[in-house]
């Protein structure tokens, strides 16, 4: 019981982390871009049906997990580079993952990205890290959908 509340209380702790990277970008942009995370707000409403939820919840964290810390991971530790540049090069990948037409869409994965992989790497000989990083994914998309949308919509 005492393991499961540790990794619950992990999981969250890594949620926040990613969600507090991404609110200078956040803030910048709604400083001098005014707008521009109002349009993205209703793009976001509009799609905000039972199938973007599946598809932001279930399937995007299970493929990008796979893709980006299973096989992409994977393989740069095989080429025996270094954590820092592993982290670097996954978390890139993982904010094109992203692109939506917006470059700031980039730079505001990119902090998430490199959580994602910083806590993959580090416990990568763990038994259901895969799990983990799946499931913190998942948490992390409604609540930095929701949270943006609270704090930008005009």
């Amino acid at each position: 019981m005492q393991n499961l509340l540790t990794t619950t209380l992990t999981l969250f702790k890594y949620a926040a982390i990613m969600l507090i990277l991404k609110m200078p970008i956040a803030i910048f942009n709604a400083l001098f871009k005014p707008g521009t995370y109002h349009e993205l707000s209703s793009l976001q409403v509009e799609r905000f049906t039972t199938d973007y939820l599946i598809v932001t919840l279930i399937i995007s964290p299970i493929i990008e997990t796979i893709i980006i810390q299973k096989i992409l991971t994977g393989l740069l530790i095989r080429l025996k580079l270094n954590s820092t540049l592993i982290i670097s090069i996954s978390s890139i990948i993982f904010s094109l993952f992203h692109y939506d037409g917006y470059y700031r869409t980039i730079l505001l994965t990119l902090g998430p990205g490199v959580v994602l992989s910083y806590v993959y790497l580090k416990n990568i000989d763990k038994k259901f890290i895969t799990l983990f990083i799946i499931i913190l994914h998942s948490l992390h998309n409604p609540i930095a959908t929701t949270i943006f949308f609270l704090l930008f919509q005009q």
